[in-house]
This record gives C-alpha cells, structure tokens and sequence, in this order.
C-alpha cells in the first residue's frame, strides 16, 4: 500500500506467484486487487501446476490481517473445464493454461474479471462460484475494466498483434443479457478503462510508439 500524502510504501503481502520470461520482456504474476468491505482480496494469473505453483492456482484470494493468501475461486479450473467457443473450435491458437485472468472490479457484491487469453468476462461470488457473462469475439485479449451508474461493465481491448489502430476499443456489456456494444476504436494497446472527473470514460494506454 502507498500513503498518497508522504509516497511511503507498505508490503501487505509477498512470497506470491510470479513468472518472467526473458524472451519476451515480460513478467506476470498478482495482476490486480479489489475491497469488498474492509477485506482486501487479490488476482493471480499464470497460478498452478502448469506453470510451476502447484498449490497457488490461477484466481482470487482473500488477504488476511498477516499477509497470508487465501484462495477464493480457482479460476484456472473454471476456464481449463469451461473453454470458450474460440478455443473449442481452434480458431485461437495461443491458448495459455488456466486463461490469464487481466483485471478484477466489484459490483454489487460480487468480483467481475476480465482475462486477456481466454477473452471473456466472468462474475465470482465471495464462496467462490464462478459464472460467464459473456465471451469477447475475435481474441480481442480483453484488458481493463469499470463499472458505470448505469449498471454496465465498460471494458478495454488491448489487441492482438502487430496491433493496428482499430483493434483497440473499449466495449460495454450488459450484464444481463451478456451483449457487447462497441464504444470507441482507433487506439491499440489500450490496457485499463477508469469513470473519472464528471463521469467521462477514460482509458490508458502504452507502448505506442
């Protein structure tokens, strides 16, 4: 945790999960963290066997009062149980185990999750039942979430590679019925959506260069 007024850094928790690959320039491990009430809880992407943490799925875990990880709901086997459409019908290809759950809100007491692999949306409830919403077409690899007043999830698309302009966007989807309306395009590598200042819609964005 860090104190907005001095920059002073706190370690809540440590020892978790983490995988690098130097080939690629990238790491993964704890990718996002939420509140319900005072309880902070946290998400794992790249958990599991699969990729060296047998004992720490892919998913979320609560934090207790001593820094010590809990799991919440194996996301890892939800998704290798429940595979999308576009991996059932091997039009993705590059399929990573366990998916790679992206980004973590709450909304009306339950965790709403993004992942950037198996491209979907999924509700998580505090015992640790896991339900799609909704499946994001075309491996858009799904990044950023918010929810707006009007009870939508607002969510970013990163793109795929070599990331053209117009495969990034920023999509709603009604939780309802799981229908996903496009917003915006014409930036790619968009990585989080954000409500700000009067409530306007706000998305960032990297490695546009």
């Amino acid at each position: 945790k860090v104190d907005p007024d001095t920059g002073t850094r706190t370690t809540v928790a440590d020892g978790l999960p983490s995988q690098a690959s130097p080939e690629l320039g990238e790491a993964v491990g704890p990718a996002d963290v939420a509140f319900i009430g005072s309880t902070l809880y946290y998400l794992q992407t790249h958990g599991g066997e699969g990729y060296g943490f047998p004992d720490n799925p892919t998913g979320i875990y609560r934090i207790d009062s001593s820094g010590n990880a809990h799991l919440v709901a194996n996301i890892g086997a939800f998704n290798i149980a429940n595979p999308t459409e576009a991996i059932i019908d091997g039009s993705q290809t590059d399929v990573e185990v366990g998916g790679n759950p992206y980004a973590m809100d709450v909304h009306a007491g339950n965790f709403y999750v993004t992942d950037g692999n198996h491209n979907r949306l999924l509700r998580v409830s505090t015992s640790g039942s896991i339900t799609e919403i909704t499946e994001f077409p075309d491996h858009p690899v799904s990044t950023g979430l918010d929810f707006g007043t009007d009870g939508f999830a607002y969510v970013s698309y990163l793109g795929q590679g070599p990331f053209f302009p117009e495969d990034g966007k920023v999509v709603k989807v009604n939780l309802s019925t799981g229908v996903i309306t496009e917003l915006a395009s014409g930036q790619p590598w968009l990585t989080d959506v954000e409500f700000g200042p009067g409530g306007k819609l706000y998305a960032t964005q990297f490695n546009n260069v």
